[in-house]
C-alpha cells in the first residue's frame, strides 16, 4: 500500500503519527498510573488539553530538540531533568511551597529546605519525571518509529514551543496555590532549568563498550522493573529513613547514571526489546495503580504496550526497513 503513496507523503504521515503518539502518551502513564488524576478529571476537557500539552508537549519538544542537536541518551536525560524542574517548580510551585501535598506525601515537609526551597524533594520529583515522562515515552514511541530524523517541521516546532510555554504560564496562574515563592529561589531554579537545556546542547556524546549480546526480552523487563523500584525507594523511601540532602541526592544522581550507563552499553536493541524495557520500568507504577483499584489506568497501559511490541518488529533491522 505504501507504492501508492508519494515516498515524502509517506514519510509525512508516519512522522506525524509518531508525534501524535509521543503527546498523548506521557500524560496518560504518568498522571493515570501515578493516581495523581482520577480518571473522570484526566478526561475533562480541560484537564486533558492542559495535561497533555505540559507532558506531551514536553516529550515532543525534547525528542525534537535532540534530533535538531544530533543528541543522545545524556542529553534526553539532562532535557528531562530540566522538564521536571519546569513541572514542579514554574507550573505547580511544589519545588517551593513547604506545604504541596506531594511533599507531605512524601514525608518531605520541611526536610532539607534550604533558600526557600525543598532540596529533597526537588531532587526526587526531577529524578522520576526525567526517566517517566521524558525518557520513557521516548523509547516507546521510537521503539516503533526509529530512526533519528524530526518528526516535525520548524514552523510546527516553534508552534507546539510557543503553546508549551503558554500552557506553563496558564498552568502557573490557574493552580490552586496561593503560596508565592521567594523571588531570589525562583531565580535559582530558573537559572538551573536554563543550564540544564544549555548543558544539554552542548554535551559531548558518549560511546561506550557494547554489551557481548543484546539481553534477553525478559532480563530487560526484569532490569526495567528493579531499576524503577529502586529509584522509586530512593525518591520516597530514602529520605524518610535518613534525611540528609547530600546522601539522598547522591543516590538519585547515582542512579540516573547507572540508567545512562546501563543504556549506552546496550548493544542496538529491537524495537520489541525497547518495549519490554519499558514496560519493566513502568510495571511498579502498573502494579501499584492495580493495587489502589486505578485498574482502568492500568488495563489502558497495558493494552498500548502489548499493542506497540506486537507494532514492531523482532529485528531493529527488519523495522527500518519497513519504516
Amino acid at each position: 500500500m505504501i507504492g501508492l503513496i508519494p515516498v515524502e507523503q509517506h514519510y509525512m504521515r508516519t512522522n506525524y503519527r509518531a508525534a501524535l503518539l509521543l503527546f498523548f502518551v506521557p500524560a496518560a502513564s504518568v498522571e493515570l498510573l501515578s493516581s495523581n488524576t482520577s480518571l473522570a478529571q484526566y478526561f475533562t476537557p480541560t484537564v486533558f488539553l492542559i495535561f497533555n500539552i505540559l507532558y506531551g508537549a514536553a516529550a515532543l519538544l525534547a525528542r525534537e530538540a535532540l534530533c535538531r542537536w544530533n543528541k543522545g541518551m545524556a542529553s534526553m536525560m539532562l532535557l528531562g531533568m530540566a522538564y521536571g524542574m519546569i513541572n514542579e517548580g514554574p507550573c505547580s510551585k511544589g519545588i517551593f511551597d513547604p506545604h504541596y501535598y506531594a511533599v507531605i506525601a512524601f514525608g518531605l515537609e520541611n526536610v532539607a529546605r534550604f533558600f526557600g526551597i525543598n532540596i529533597a524533594w526537588a531532587a526526587s520529583i526531577s529524578a522520576i519525571h526525567t526517566i517517566f515522562s521524558i525518557t520513557v515515552p521516548i523509547l516507546l514511541v521510537s521503539a516503533v518509529f526509529p530512526g533519528k530524523e524530526s518528526w516535525l517541521g520548524n514552523k510546527v516546532y516553534f508552534s507546539v514551543l510557543c503553546i508549551f510555554i503558554a500552557a506553563v504560564a496558564l498552568a502557573q496562574m490557574s493552580f490552586d496555590k496561593p503560596f508565592i515563592p521567594d523571588p531570589g529561589a525562583s531565580a535559582v531554579v530558573i537559572a538551573l532549568i536554563l543550564l540544564l537545556i544549555t548543558a544539554a546542547r552542548f554535551f559531548p556524546d558518549i560511546a561506550l563498550p557494547k554489551f557481548g549480546k543484546q539481553p534477553a526480552d525478559v532480563a530487560l523487563f526484569a532490569c526495567g522493573a528493579f531499576y524503577a523500584y529502586a529509584l522509586f525507594f530512593a525518591a520516597m523511601g530514602l529520605p524518610k529513613i535518613c534525611p540528609s540532602v547530600v546522601l539522598d541526592t547522591g543516590a538519585l544522581i547515582s542512579l540516573l547514571l547507572l540508567f545512562l550507563w546501563f543504556m549506552l552499553k546496550l548493544p542496538e536493541t529491537s524495537g520489541r526489546a525497547q518495549v519490554m524495557l519499558v514496560a519493566g520500568l513502568l510495571f511498579p507504577q502498573i502494579l501499584q495503580a492495580v493495587k489502589t483499584g486505578n485498574v482502568f489506568a492500568a488495563a489502558l497501559v497495558v493494552i498500548l504496550l502489548i499493542g506497540l511490541w506486537r507494532k514492531c518488529l523482532p529485528s531493529r533491522s527488519n523495522q527500518q526497513a519497513q519504516n
